[in-house]
């Protein structure tokens, strides 16, 4: 701008260069530029030329903004890339979440949908049950009812015998109503004292001694009422066997014996002891347990081949009991009286069973252990004495010459469970076992002439005696009380002068069979002119409804607590005021009937949730854990390939069972039992025996694969229902359980 405003000074007319563009100027007079002395006058291009300039120069500086504008924007954009960037990671990770929250919302779903099938499933199964329960238990009561209005028309004659007897032979019949007046009034009272509780417990679950406990405890109710705990009720009829004269000693009516009477323990509960007294009242009617008696003719035994019978239970039993029929001894002896069968003409009748070189052979060959499978015992003078132990005192292995010479000394030999060491006795068992569905143990006594090896007393088992060699007296008394009828325990040792007269006596001869019902009193004596052999098979330990009520009744009660509000209600404020003994007597207090009424309800609730099936479950499981190996497969289980058109059948009848156990359904079986263990264990977890587990699905497939035996099931018409029914088969074949049919 300087160099343009020196060159406009230069004079008019000229030219000027100002820098930007070339332009003339005129020259103008003074006035017009305002005097001397003054910068000369703008043009009128200068002055565009200057505002251009200065245009421009703001155009810069806008651009100059606009650039550092974009800058920004373009920073800001890059900003927000990111940002977007960032969000659409967080996006991805907002989906995930969902994703895994869906995912787990259907899984749990999932879940709850399995809950509900599994429940849907055992309530169905339950359903299913208790129906098929209701209508086996319908059609029992039924068949029941019937059987027992027999049996109580002919014990009510018997009965009716015996009271007339007693009556014109001891007391007369002033005396005899007296006492049935004051037992009457006993039962009037017992009968107050538990008002109806008792009488509605009795009924349901049929314990003569009125027990009334959820665990096994000696206990006494205060009621007492007749009949038998448990036994099956049959139209019973007499044989008319073959009688033989039975010899009867000592003075009748001098002797005491052990009576059972309540008292109140310690802890306020009723329980029981022994008294040493006589009461008739208490005692079984002798006539009822008089014995059933067969004599053999000669045609009438197959002379022991019992071999071939081993696949059958009840041929096996058949055998042992001929001539008497299975139908016979069911009805007429089983848990009621004893039998007794005369092989005269049949003495060698049990000899292929056992014999005396057996004895010998187990002495020597396997070694027997004192105490655990051999015991050496006399009784003497109305002691008994053990000789248990060698002559270094050792006991782990029995030395048979001493052994031997101990017999021959007047020592008895008992050696326990044979059918581990002998195959004759095992196969007898183990067919047995099939038939009774519970253990079957045996005894071997070996007793020298003219000695006996053990004191009277009872058994917890039903006992068959098998005579094989040689020759024994026998004396067979009532049991003492009616308490001790089928008794779950055996007794301690009697003295002979706390026994009143014996029922019977008799003398076995090899061929011969006794059978004894739990709780009958014996004692044996060889005579002096032989030795006696023989083989005691016994039964039925602990395998009694009370065995299944134990199980059965906590559980019940469990679940009545659960389900039912009104167990869980507080009893009524000044209960005591009209509860308890010193209150028995006044039934006719209003509170008090009421009450009892909401216990009795109570009650029928637990009832009618007893599992039974549950409790007959658990007593299959210890019997299929303690029972002998098979004797003699039907057929070899091995592995195969199966198909839906496969068929499959169970190897042996009660080789396995099924049972639940909460949310799996276990297969027990017996394949992997041992004979050296026979008799023991059953108690110890499924894990450590022969057991498979499935899912509870599988149930309904292995109910069907078990039930059909004896018969083979095809795999096609196994109702499945959301099982496979190939796998659970292929899994018991592999097993041994189930073998394929070809």
């Amino acid at each position: 701008m300087r160099n343009a405003r020196r060159s406009a000074r230069s004079g008019a007319g000229h030219e000027v260069n100002l820098g930007f563009t070339e332009v003339k100027v005129e020259a103008k007079g003074e006035e017009e530029r305002g005097g001397e002395g003054s910068l000369p006058p703008r043009t009128k291009e200068e002055g565009c030329t200057r505002r251009e300039g200065k245009k421009g120069a703001q155009e810069g500086k806008g651009r100059e903004k606009e650039g550092k504008g974009r800058r920004k924007g373009r920073e800001e954009g890059r900003e927000g890339k990111k940002g977007a960037q960032e969000g659409r990671v967080h996006k991805k990770e907002g989906k995930g979440r969902r994703k895994g929250r869906e995912e787990g919302c259907t899984r749990r779903k999932g879940r709850e949908e399995g809950c509900t099938r599994r429940r849907e499933g055992k309530k169905g199964a339950e359903e299913q049950g208790c129906t098929r329960r209701r209508e086996g238990k319908k059609g029992a009561e039924e068949q029941g009812c019937t059987r027992r209005k027999g049996r109580v028309h002919k014990k009510k004659g018997r009965e009716e015998g015996c009271r007339r007897t007693r009556v014109h032979k001891k007391e007369g019949k002033g005396a005899q109503e007296g006492r049935v007046q004051k037992k009457g009034a006993q039962e009037q009272g017992c009968t107050r004292r538990v008002q109806g509780l008792g009488m509605l417990v009795h009924d349901l679950c049929g314990d003569g001694h009125g027990s009334f406990s959820t665990t096994p405890v000696s206990g006494w109710v205060g009621f007492r009422k007749g009949g038998s705990f448990g036994g099956f009720l049959f139209k019973g009829f007499r044989s008319n066997p073959k009688p033989i004269p039975f010899r009867k000693g000592g003075k009748p009516g001098d002797e005491v014996y052990d009576r059972v009477n309540p008292i109140v323990s310690k802890d306020g509960f009723p329980t029981r002891r022994r008294i040493m007294e006589r009461d008739e009242e208490d005692a079984p009617a002798r006539e009822d347990f008089e014995p059933v008696v067969f004599e053999a003719e000669q045609d009438e035994c197959r002379n022991g081949s019992f071999e071939k019978r081993t696949k059958d239970g009840a041929e096996m039993l058949k055998w042992m009991v001929e001539p008497c029929s299975l139908e016979e001894f069911m009805e007429e002896c089983w848990d009621q009286k004893p039998l007794l069968v005369k092989r005269n003409l049949h003495p060698d009748y049990y000899q292929k069973v056992f014999g005396m070189e057996e004895v010998d052979r187990l002495l020597r060959q396997v070694g027997l252990t004192y105490g655990l499978n051999i015991d050496v015992t006399s009784y003497k003078d109305g002691k008994r004495h053990h000789f248990n132990s060698n002559r270094d005192g050792s006991t782990e292995k029995a030395d048979p010459d001493l052994v031997w010479k101990r017999f021959h000394d007047g020592a008895s030999l008992r050696i326990l469970h044979p059918q581990r060491w002998t195959n004759a006795v095992w196969k007898l068992l183990s067919g047995l076992e099939g038939y009774w569905s519970c253990g079957v143990g045996s005894n071997v006594y070996l007793t020298p002439p003219g000695s006996q090896g053990f004191a009277p007393h009872y058994d917890d088992i039903d006992a068959f005696i098998l005579q094989i060699e040689g020759k024994k007296q026998w004396k067979v008394y009532t049991p003492p009380t009616s308490w001790e009828v089928l008794a779950r325990e055996s007794s301690e040792d009697y003295d002979e002068s706390e026994l009143d007269d014996p029922l019977f006596e008799v003398e076995l001869a090899p061929g011969d069979l006794l059978y004894l019902p739990r709780g009958v009193v014996h004692q044996a004596h060889c005579l002096e002119d032989t030795h006696s052999l023989h083989l005691t098979v016994s039964c039925n330990q602990h395998n009694t409804f009370a065995d299944l009520l134990e199980l059965a009744l906590p559980r019940a009660l469990e679940i009545t607590i659960e389900e039912e509000v009104e167990c869980r209600r507080s009893l009524p404020p000044g209960y005591l005021d009209y509860m308890g003994v010193v209150h028995a007597d006044n039934a006719e207090h209003p509170a008090r009937q009421m009450f009892m009424e909401r216990v009795e309800n109570l009650v029928r609730r637990v009832m009618e949730n007893l599992p039974v099936d549950a409790a007959a479950d658990q007593l299959g499981s210890r019997f299929i854990r303690q029972r002998l190996p098979i004797a003699k497969p039907q057929m070899k289980a091995g592995s195969a390939s199966l198909g839906p058109h496969s068929r499959v059948k169970l190897v042996e009848k009660d080789v396995a069972r099924m049972i639940v156990e909460e949310d799996v359904a276990l297969v027990v079986h017996a394949l992997n039992n041992s004979r050296t263990d026979h008799m023991e264990g059953g108690e110890e977890p499924l894990e450590d025996q022969g057991s498979i587990e499935f899912s509870l699905d599988d149930a309904m497939v292995i109910e069907q694969l078990l039930a059909a035996f004896p018969e083979a099931v095809s795999l096609q018409a196994i109702e499945a229902d959301g099982s496979d029914a190939v796998r659970v088969a292929n899994t018991l074949v592999n097993s041994g359980v189930l073998v394929p049919i070809t």
